[in-house]
């Protein structure tokens, strides 16, 4: 719940300076292009690396008996 607090108290007023400084510079329809460019480069990545992610999670899960052992 911390973390949580932490990035949306942190992380939004920075991003939204960042943004607004942007915007004030190349215009805000250029700045949301580039925003959703780099959220969805961000999303590829994620989808790239996600099943690295799970072959090192599952086994945690497993161990604390959240998920099944696969036969």
């Amino acid at each position: 719940m911390s973390l949580m607090g932490m990035t949306f108290m942190g992380a939004l007023p920075l991003g939204a300076v960042l943004f607004g400084k942007a915007a004030g510079l190349i215009g805000a329809p250029i700045t949301l292009l580039l925003g959703a460019i780099v959220c969805g480069l961000a999303g590829l990545v994620f989808a790239w690396r996600l099943p690295t992610l799970r072959r090192i999670a599952r086994p945690i899960y497993v161990e604390r008996g959240l998920l099944a052992q696969k036969p």
